[in-house]
């Protein structure tokens, strides 16, 4: 502000003449364009015929393009709260030239909350090649409705400004940009319940302050850039890099344009070409060990046309096309498929025969699990069966209240033997319909549906403690579309049990309205994240634009690759099954050990008559393989011992245990679990 108050002082010291000159007129008396726009949100002079002057900053006219051109009078006034620009609409007039200074006679209005002169009366070119010195702004403005007081007026803004969104970039030629980095959605980074975010606490909203501010501060932060043109689905779309896109993530620093209003957004209609550092697209991750897991939300994958998917045969095989291809180069052992029709087998065996066909017969098999029907989308584990075996029943965790079945499978790597569980995971969307009580919107950032989703999430943890203790393998993957960003209460539930977060702060797979997150997400238990050689969202999707997909009436930018063949990204995590962690597998069972579990009680008995024994070392861990107790006492040898151990401290679940035996001539073991009933 400070600098635009000085910049007017000195205009009018420079451009004295010009105040003499706008005073009056051939037409009648002159009214200022600071009058005109006044220092609040709408004009004084709605409905009247105003005659006024200013320099022609920008021009748009033509077919296709919003019809008029922008007038400014640098020296109207010095107060700062009042524009010293103005939207002439007159899209039947005159061409104008950039740097005129014009009279103008014509109507005011409050166009959809714009000022704005329209129905032109009289035009007049007072001389030419003048120049208005564009205003600087800054992000983040300090207030929401700053911008008010530049509007109509020709402006610069001097940061590296980033591509945040560009969602309607195919539609309506427009990008969202902000200041630094792209926008981060508030609950990705800040947990509504916990300062520091690292808590696990899923009840309460004491740090929801600091999810609005960030929130705001969001807000101030951001300009919608416009093309300028009236056309939907403009072809060629603006701003096209290299490869025929333009990614979110690309920059521009000291961006031209005139602001304006339009739509219920601030807006910036470009002064020439903006000099875009473009974005480049990201290659498939590299594999970097024996396993890879993939974990995909494909983005409707109907074969049943005219649903949520594809609606005619075309889009349907571009949309093919596209997953075959990223799919194809991501080259997964295991791969987590969620958004397939809930119709059979039908829609995931056409996306099985086309891999199959592509990659040769029987690279992949499928398993599925018979769905309630509470929802249309399924999701659908495939897996290469010269990589991995089965080494148990896929479970499928049916209950109601998880809407989608989660899909846990157990695998054994061929080559190494390793075992370990991958669990899929689709919980409930965010959106608000058929939303009651503590699942409507609590207005701390989490939206609609978060205790569902939570619920859901608490549901899996307690079916893998209890899929853990049934199979003893201990080395689980979670992994799937959560909709739930890094900090919120879904996932504090996860991290609470033990399972550690594959992704790193700031990775993002989606983006909505300008901001980013991650809502697909992968964790580990303790005794498989040493085997985790690299995790990492593969950006092949979010940052592309709708108009690159697979839908008809975009087909002008349809590209048969691998990007945008979703709106999520592919999670990618690379193991090395050598080094998978078997745990418990190096305890032997030893014949004279009794385990007596007493599920109504507080307490489990241990009985051994081990020969030479002098000591017992009992651990107790969970699903997890952490230790949550150890009991040691001294043995008397050549006796029966019994160890008695408490377990009223417990959550109810299944624990593992581990009994080690010391004797003269070193240690015994032995494994197994014991039920917590309540």
């Amino acid at each position: 502000m400070t600098y635009s108050t000085l910049r007017k002082h000195a205009i009018q010291l420079v451009l004295g003449f010009a105040i003499v000159l706008f005073s009056s007129s051939a037409f009648g008396q002159l009214t200022g364009i600071c009058a005109i726009q006044g220092n609040g949100g709408v004009t004084p002079f709605a409905g009247q015929v105003v005659t006024t002057r200013g320099i022609i900053t920008a021009a748009y006219q033509g077919t296709g393009t919003i019809g008029g051109y922008f007038i400014e009078d640098p020296a109207c006034d010095t107060d700062p709260l009042t524009s010293n620009g103005l939207f002439v609409y007159d899209p039947t007039g005159a061409t104008v030239t950039v740097g005129d200074l014009v009279e103008v006679t014509g109507t005011i209005s409050e166009y959809n909350t714009l000022t704005e002169m329209s129905t032109i009366t009289a035009f007049t070119v007072i001389s030419s090649g003048n120049a208005v010195v564009p205003s600087a702004v800054s992000f983040p403005v300090p207030v929401a409705d700053f911008l008010e007081r530049y509007e109509g007026m020709l402006m610069v803004f001097p940061q590296t400004l980033t591509a945040t969104d560009n969602y309607n970039w195919g539609r309506y030629g427009e990008v969202t940009l902000c200041a630094g980095d792209r926008l981060s959605i508030p609950t990705d980074i800040v947990d509504p319940n916990d300062d520091p975010a690292t808590g696990t606490t899923t009840s309460g909203n004491s740090n929801v302050p600091a999810v609005t501010a960030l929130a705001d501060l969001n807000a101030r932060s951001r300009i919608l850039l416009d093309d300028g043109r009236s056309v939907s689905y403009p072809v060629p779309p603006p701003y096209l890099d290299p490869n025929g896109t333009f990614r979110c993530g690309s920059t521009v620093t000291d961006l031209q344009g005139v602001l304006t209003f339009a739509f219920g957004v601030n807006r910036l209609y470009p002064v020439g070409a903006p000099a875009w550092n473009y974005a480049a697209r990201p290659p498939v991750p590299s594999p970097s060990a024996s396993l890879r897991v993939v974990s995909f939300n494909v983005l409707n994958y109907w074969s049943t046309l005219g649903g949520w998917g594809a609606q005619t045969a075309t889009e349907f095989d571009r949309q093919r096309t596209k997953l075959v291809a990223a799919i194809t180069e991501m080259n997964a052992d295991v791969l987590g498929l969620m958004e397939l029709e809930n119709n059979g087998s039908a829609a995931y065996q056409d996306l099985l025969d086309a891999l199959n066909m592509a990659l040769g017969a029987g690279t992949y098999a499928a398993l599925d699990a018979t769905s309630p029907g509470l929802y249309q989308t399924k999701s659908v584990i495939f897996y290469k069966p010269a990589v991995v075996s089965l080494a148990a029943p896929l479970d499928a965790l049916n209950d109601a209240i998880i809407e989608r079945p989660i899909l846990t499978q157990a695998f054994t790597h061929a080559s190494t033997g390793a075992s370990f569980l991958f669990c899929l995971n689709h919980l409930r969307f965010k959106g608000c319909d058929g939303a009651t009580g503590l699942d409507l919107d609590q207005n701390d950032g989490q939206a609609c549906f978060n205790a569902t989703r939570t619920a859901q999430a608490e549901l899996v943890v307690a079916r893998l403690t209890e899929l853990v203790a049934q199979t003893g393998i201990d080395r689980v993957l979670i992994a799937g579309d959560f909709n739930a960003y890094s900090q919120e209460d879904p996932m504090d539930v996860i991290d609470g049990a033990g399972y550690t977060s594959l992704l790193e702060e700031g990775d993002y797979s989606y983006g909505y309205q300008a901001q980013w997150g991650a809502l697909d997400h992968a964790f580990t238990s303790p005794n498989l994240l040493p085997a985790v050689v690299n995790a990492q969202v593969w950006n092949c999707n979010s940052d592309e634009p709708r108009a690159l997909d697979w839908a008809d009436i975009d087909s002008a930018n349809y590209q048969p690759n691998a990007y945008r063949s979703s709106d999520h990204d592919p999670v990618v995590i690379d193991i090395d099954a050598a080094t998978i962690n078997t745990g418990i597998e190096e305890f032997v069972q030893i014949p004279d050990v009794r385990v007596f579990p007493l599920p109504c009680t507080d307490a489990f008995t241990v009985s051994c008559a081990v020969q030479g024994a002098s000591r017992m070392r009992l651990e107790l861990f969970d699903a997890c393989g952490r230790t949550v107790a150890v009991h040691s006492q001294s043995a008397t040898p050549n006796s029966d011992q019994r160890m008695v151990v408490p377990t009223e401290q417990f959550a109810p679940g299944a624990y593992g245990y581990r009994l080690i035996v010391s004797t003269g001539d070193g240690e015994q073991r032995f494994q197994g679990t014991v039920l917590r009933a309540r």
